[in-house]
């Protein structure tokens, strides 16, 4: 097993990919961009809390079916995704279904109980 690192600077955070991929023949998996775009795909350059939710954008070439670690390395940006609060250094795992894929975040508000409960539960393991 191989695994490749790419380091991927974007607007709102540092987010560190980890590819795991299976060693076999053919082109290496390449991670083109990563950025994330509000609900109008507009690319975003600040989060704000009225957007309520945005996409992170993962472009790839030859990686679809690769498991990948992403790891949100920005140290203000709380989120919720798959109904799992997640913050700093915390790792969402996914794997690539499509060249250009969106995985949504919804942005971790405090005055909502739902989010602060999220909160909590990740706190206590």
């Amino acid at each position: 097993m191989k695994q490749f690192k790419f380091l991927v600077l974007v607007a709102l955070a540092l987010v560190n990919v980890t590819v795991s991929a299976q060693e076999k023949e053919g082109p290496r998996p390449e991670f083109k961009e990563i950025y994330f775009v509000n609900r109008h795909n507009e690319r975003v350059t600040e989060l704000r809390l009225e957007d309520k939710y945005m996409y992170m954008v993962v472009e790839t070439a030859n990686a679809i079916g690769q498991k990948v670690t992403i790891n949100l390395d920005e140290e203000d940006g709380d989120f919720i995704y798959k109904g799992r609060y997640v913050s700093a250094n915390d790792d969402i795992k996914l794997k690539i279904k499509k060249n250009i894929q969106k995985i949504k975040f919804i942005i971790y508000n405090s005055s909502l109980k739902k989010h602060r409960k999220l909160k909590e539960k990740a706190k206590k393991g």
